[in-house]
């Protein structure tokens, strides 16, 4: 009984890891395709009354974790600080790693 709890304690590590290894190699693009193009367009540059365009975002400009903060808790459509009045939904589920692909993604695709 002690070897099979053991077995599956290390099996659960080793899930674990594999998981976190996994999210530590987001793709850019595809994490930018599966969270954001709805809204913001395959090139960044927003769907008209759905998403902004990031490409001239001077939100992007600022502090690497305000950005993630806001992709955690996103932006109710009534905020006063909305461009759209639509709603920018939570991203709690992304993890760190994926949060910060998605800005490599947009940080190639920043107006000159």
């Amino acid at each position: 009984m002690k070897t099979r709890l053991v077995a599956l304690s290390l099996a659960a590590i080793s899930f674990a890891g594999a998981a976190a290894d996994a999210a530590e190699t987001a793709d850019p693009t595809q994490t930018y395709m599966d969270n954001c193009v709805e809204c913001h367009g395959p090139d960044a540059k927003g769907v008209k009354g759905a998403g902004v365009d990031l490409t001239k975002s001077t939100f992007l400009k600022g502090p690497d974790a305000e950005f993630m903060e806001f992709l955690k808790v996103g932006r109710a459509a009534a905020d006063r600080k909305t461009k759209t009045g639509q709603l920018m939904p939570a991203f709690d589920y992304l993890s760190d790693t994926e949060m910060r692909a998605v800005m490599t993604f947009l940080d190639g695709k920043k107006a000159k």
